[in-house]
């Protein structure tokens, strides 16, 4: 069964634009809690001609990681479907794939078909989803297939009486 784990972050604010929000946010969110990140879609990056020496550094460390068969599968991944996650976060021992999403935005073809791919390779794919704060999910497991959503986590309310 391809169930992927969506976890709502909520917003408080209002921002000037929208451009990049999900994933500035969320990075700050994962970096907060001491995951290391990197741009998923950044697997050929080693490829190019120049690479500063620090970001050749930080992805020298990711491609460790990782079986060097995979790191090429990633890199076709990159390269040919082009659905990459936006990040690849490492804590401990610990690897995971996040997309990141803004409210009202949805997983393209390409985005489902490189998940179900990453996760029958056996990796941990999450998308984290930003929304209003009126939103009250807050873990949901989805069917990539059937679409089909199951709530693991609700915001309480509290009910007032007056």
């Amino acid at each position: 069964m391809n169930t992927i784990r969506f976890i709502y972050i909520p917003i408080t604010r209002a921002y000037k634009s929208n451009r990049g929000l999900s994933e500035r946010l969320i990075k700050n969110k994962l970096e907060k809690e001491k995951w290391e990140v990197w741009r998923g879609g950044a697997f050929n990056i080693l490829k190019q001609d120049e690479v500063y020496p620090n970001v050749q550094w930080k992805y020298m460390r990711l491609f460790a990681m990782f079986p060097k068969e995979d790191i090429l599968y990633f890199q076709y991944l990159c390269h040919v479907h082009h659905g990459m996650p936006d990040f690849v976060c490492a804590r401990e021992e610990q690897i995971k794939f996040v997309e990141c999403k803004l409210g009202h935005e949805q997983l393209s073809t390409r985005q489902r078909t490189c998940i179900k791919l990453l996760k029958h390779r056996g990796y941990e794919v999450e998308v984290h989803k930003l929304v209003n704060d009126c939103t009250r999910t807050r873990i949901a497991y989805i069917d990539l297939d059937t679409g089909k959503k199951v709530i693991k986590e609700q915001q309480a309310y509290l009910r007032l009486r007056w």
